[in-house]
């Protein structure tokens, strides 16, 4: 087998996937967004990559069949902090990060739903958007030490500090009574001759990740500074074995997406041929 990359998201939330991942495996870091144009252009083989951004690449890309990213409510590290009540972000400017579109894509939808107009600006800053008081968009590890210190703030000061943590998962969970779908994991059509060994490589490191929780989240809080019960808390919302009510979710998002012209139509997911086991 040639040497061949595989792209991780550098946030904890795929730890329990990258687990028995070393530099020796030809392993890519990024974020969503960076790991996902990697993957559209065949510099990686294979690779976690936003589930928003799938029905833009579906013909350069096959979806592994039996890893997923997804969590059913809460999710804690997709907010959008506001000092304004979501309901009142009326004719404001929201600051979006760049590391997702996914979270962006499901926000504007979420906008839409709750007949809220807001313009949607990229910043490659959003800490700092938000500390001038802007409304912001955050994921991954810095969204949820966000979260974890503005919940903090409340419960030292024993009364309400008029910021709002907007948790993404939680609002599309109100809206739809489903899971959301933030990752998927797929293999370029060009390398698929590769794809065999990766999957097994991957199989096995998701196993042990999960295997070795309270490890994991020991190394989590040491690189984050929070305490490792809130993390493994975090961790285990997430699933990582694609199921039904994910695909399900999947149909609806991107079909509301189409609607809102923020994507082209993708009626079905094109997985990897081969078989592979999963989780029913």
């Amino acid at each position: 087998m040639e040497p061949v990359s595989i792209g991780v998201f550098d946030y904890i939330n795929t730890w329990p996937v990258n687990y028995d991942l070393l530099p020796d495996d030809q392993v890519a870091r990024g974020t969503p967004s960076e790991l996902t144009r990697k993957l559209e252009a065949g510099e990686l083989a294979v690779s976690s990559f936003s589930s928003g951004r799938y029905p833009f690449i579906q013909d350069k890309v096959k979806v592994l069949p039996s890893f997923v990213l997804a969590n059913t409510g809460k999710v804690g590290s997709v907010i959008l902090m506001s000092r304004p009540a979501i309901g009142k972000l009326h004719g404001q400017t929201i600051y979006t990060t760049k590391a997702s579109e996914t979270s962006i894509i499901l926000l504007k939808i979420l906008l839409h739903h709750l007949k809220i107009e807001a313009k949607l600006e990229p910043s490659s800053n959003v800490a700092a958007e938000w500390e001038k008081g802007n409304p912001a968009l955050f994921i991954g590890d810095e969204a949820l030490k966000l979260a974890y210190v503005e919940a903090g703030k409340i419960q030292t000061l024993y009364k309400y500090t008029g910021n709002f943590i907007n948790d993404l998962g939680s609002l599309w969970f109100d809206i739809t009574g489903m899971p959301f779908v933030w990752a998927l994991w797929g293999v370029h059509v060009n390398h698929q001759q590769y794809v065999a060994e990766i999957l097994k490589k991957l199989e096995a490191s998701r196993a042990h990740g999960l295997e070795n929780m309270p490890r994991l989240v020991e190394e989590a809080s040491k690189r984050l500074g929070i305490p490792a019960a809130y993390l493994e808390t975090y961790l285990r919302k997430f699933d990582y074995f694609l199921k039904p009510e994910h695909l399900e979710s999947l149909k609806l998002f991107y079909a509301k997406a189409h609607e809102l012209n923020l994507m082209p139509p993708c009626s079905s997911i094109h997985f990897l041929e081969e078989p592979i086991k999963t989780v029913s």
